[in-house]
């Protein structure tokens, strides 16, 4: 293994199992480059959509051009999964029977 380390968390697993598919590849370690090991920039669009798909989370493309190696990546996914549960925690707030208008909208009636 090139990079070094097996993956440490579920993150980097799934990360880790992801590559292999993508790359053709059988073992990828903690230190790998997504690019060194093959992958170019059609193969990262593919990446981006399965990480979207496995961990329902926005992985801009750029990120992974700026974090290539396996951990890097990984790491700023578990921490967008754990923004997004941050996020659903507020819920919704209860909204007042009658909302007041918008000045554009005051301003459409008269």
């Amino acid at each position: 293994m090139p990079g070094g380390g097996q993956p440490l968390h579920a993150a980097e697993e799934i990360v880790a199992a992801i590559w292999c598919e993508l790359l053709g590849i059988s073992r990828v370690g903690r230190g790998d480059n997504f690019f060194a090991l093959g992958g170019h920039s059609l193969l990262a669009t593919q990446l981006v959509s399965r990480i979207r798909s496995c961990f329902s989370v926005e992985l801009p493309l750029r990120r992974v051009f700026e974090a290539p190696a396996l951990a890097e990546l990984a790491a700023h996914v578990e921490s967008l999964r754990s923004h997004r549960v941050e996020r659903e925690r507020v819920g919704r707030q209860p909204r007042p029977a009658r909302l007041p208008l918008s000045y554009a909208q005051e301003r459409l009636w008269f």
